[in-house]
């Protein structure tokens, strides 16, 4: 039980940092996407540096799992390159929903390489919560399928199966903490190495802390540390969880996130966003996530 409690926690999380993504691009740092994931790359050095500095075991493993790790950590952050490629060329109402093909990817690895098996009913619960996610991520304002994008998106939806699987493959040895060590040192070291060869992003980068307010560069990092404080608690979960694909059904939940603090959002702060009509589109979103609830009561009571 307690893996679902904490796989439920990271969709929260990186909902709060969509919300705080989009008022930052709509308000002051528009057409700046890859400058979120860097930071977020170069951040995870503090807490990796720290930990190899007090945590021994951490630094007793084999060097060549050392550099296994990093790559994993390099390989999850570079499967947002396609993603972000087809958002800037189709948008996100268009390429985000195919996130929900990562847990399609992730049943099929995990049964292949790791024999992991799940009940029907836990099967029929991930389908019903991937199905409902799927349609309450779809802008219905746009009437067709990207092939181009939704090819990039398989793309990044399999690289992070293949994390997802490998990591946990390993946890089996190391446990949660060592891994998760070296994976937020390889995004770093990825991360600040963006930063010095890759002038533009440079520029935005020092740009940020020198032009913006003091709230908004709090507002800034404060995303960051959302980003891998989710990934962090992910990760405790895929440790402690009785099939990878079932952790990653559960990110399933981020559109019903979405609606909620969108509503109240719109309520709370409508200065800065926009307030929901109780129309067509909205009912037929709160339709599916009774569907998506349904989803989750079912894994619950299979448990």
């Amino acid at each position: 039980m307690l893996w679902l409690v904490l796989s439920s926690i990271p969709p929260l999380l990186f909902t709060i940092s969509t919300v705080i993504d989009e008022y930052l691009v709509k308000n002051h740092f528009a057409d700046k996407p890859l400058l979120f994931l860097i930071v977020a790359c170069v951040l995870e050095l503090v807490p990796a540096l720290l930990a190899l500095g007090f945590y021994e075991p951490a630094r007793a493993i084999p060097f060549i799992h050392m550099l296994m790790f990093m790559g994993f950590g390099i390989l999850i952050t570079f499967s947002m390159v396609p993603y972000l490629i087809a958002v800037q060329k189709d948008g996100a109402g268009v390429v985000v929903p195919f996130f929900q093909f990562t847990p399609v990817f992730v049943f099929l690895l995990g049964w292949f390489f790791l024999k992991e098996v799940v009940s029907p009913v836990q099967l029929f619960s991930c389908g019903l919560i991937t199905a409902a996610a799927f349609v309450m991520s779809w802008d219905f304002h746009v009437k067709k399928v990207a092939l181009r994008s939704g090819l990039l998106m398989m793309a990044t939806c399999l690289m992070i199966a293949v994390f997802v699987v490998c990591l946990r493959y390993q946890m089996e040895e190391y446990g949660w903490f060592i891994p998760t060590i070296w994976v937020w040192l390889g995004n770093g070291i990825f991360g600040s190495t963006c930063l010095l060869l890759y002038k533009p992003c440079r520029d935005d980068f020092i740009a940020v802390f020198k032009n913006s307010s003091l709230r908004v560069s709090c507002m800034f990092v404060g995303q960051s540390f959302l980003d891998n404080g989710g990934g962090l608690i992910y990760i405790i979960a895929l440790s402690i969880a009785p099939a990878a694909g079932l952790v990653q059904t559960m990110n399933g939940l981020q559109p019903l996130y979405i609606l909620g603090l969108t509503v109240l959002l719109g309520m709370g702060v409508p200065q800065y966003f926009h307030k929901v009509a109780i129309d067509r589109m909205f009912l037929w979103r709160i339709m599916w996530a009774v569907v998506l609830f349904a989803g989750v009561g079912l894994l619950i009571l299979d448990l």
